[in-house]
């Protein structure tokens, strides 16, 4: 599988997290590479660590800040994790409109209604 790997990763809030921040980074970056259609990544620590060829220390912190709520995201969804362990893996929240977004217009478009819904709740 491939995903697409979008520019805010690198600007946005999971660059708060100090000097783990690229921890965070390089683990959510090979998540995507293979999660499937779904945003389905299947395994554990060591599973990630063995098919990528990066450290299981790394990729444990990596998890560690992914799984925790971020008040500064910009998705309101799930308190702003990035990903949700369940059945054997991870689901990766916001995947289908990261995938399904042609250009970053169309992903600006959709924050801007994601935005608009909070307010309306």
């Amino acid at each position: 599988m491939y995903g697409k790997v979008w520019e805010q990763m690198y600007t946005g809030s999971l660059c708060l997290n100090g000097e783990d921040s690229w921890k965070a980074i390089v683990t959510f970056q090979q998540m995507i590479v293979l999660a499937d259609k779904d945003g389905f990544v299947k395994g554990n620590a060591h599973y990630l660590s063995r098919t990528t060829m990066i450290p299981q220390d790394i990729i444990e912190k990596g998890i560690e800040i992914l799984e925790a709520p971020d008040t500064e995201s910009r998705s309101t969804r799930a308190d702003g994790k990035r990903i949700k362990k369940e059945n054997g893996g991870w689901s990766i929240y916001n995947y289908m409109a990261y995938r399904n977004a042609v250009d970053e217009e169309a992903l600006k478009a959709y924050w801007r209604e994601q935005k608009r819904k909070s307010r309306e709740a």
